[in-house]
């Protein structure tokens, strides 16, 4: 699953079965079909690091949207420029020896992460198996999903002859 050569990816991430944390894989499926350009790709991920790297190899633009656990109120979105600030590993759960903060710095060290790029944290209530999203959660993608729509059309991207499409 590798960016096509430039444009704007978008990668929500987590893990389906594991409340809280699926909060990304439902911000990028809110995603689809708002008519956003077709330079923009939307990619529901899970979290690990080498299918991430690939997801925004060659990406200009890069929007990532996961679920953290970063000690503060649930529901509380997080924006980051992860070259203004590292991501703290210990923010984002996962079960991937490696994660979404190791693949930003390798793909950093070597010239690969796009020099645009956002981070939303949603902090997550329950990430327990089989656990639903909390509504707190929920409400916090629902506003992520907004701030995205906004920037994007801020940026100024022509009108959109197709949707973004989803690899």
């Amino acid at each position: 699953m590798t960016s096509d050569g430039g444009g704007h990816v978008i990668l929500g991430i987590g893990t389906e079965d594991r409340g809280d944390d699926a909060a990304g894989l439902i911000a990028a499926r809110r995603l689809l079909g708002t008519g956003l350009p077709a330079t923009v790709q939307i990619l529901a991920l899970c979290g690990d690091g080498v299918t991430l790297m690939n997801a925004w190899k060659g990406a200009e633009t890069l929007t990532i949207i996961d679920a953290i656990e970063a000690g503060v109120p649930p529901g509380t979105i997080v924006r980051i420029d992860p070259w203004k600030h590292p991501i703290p590993a210990r923010a984002f759960v996962s079960s991937h020896l490696l994660g979404l903060a190791e693949a930003i710095q390798i793909s950093m060290s070597f010239g690969e992460f796009p020099r645009t790029a956002t981070m939303y944290g949603i902090q997550g209530r329950c990430f327990g198996m089989h656990a639903g999203v909390s509504d707190v959660v929920m409400s916090a993608v629902e506003e992520v999903v907004k701030r995205i729509l906004a920037e994007i059309e801020s940026n100024a991207y022509p009108a959109a002859e197709k949707p973004g499409r989803r690899l």
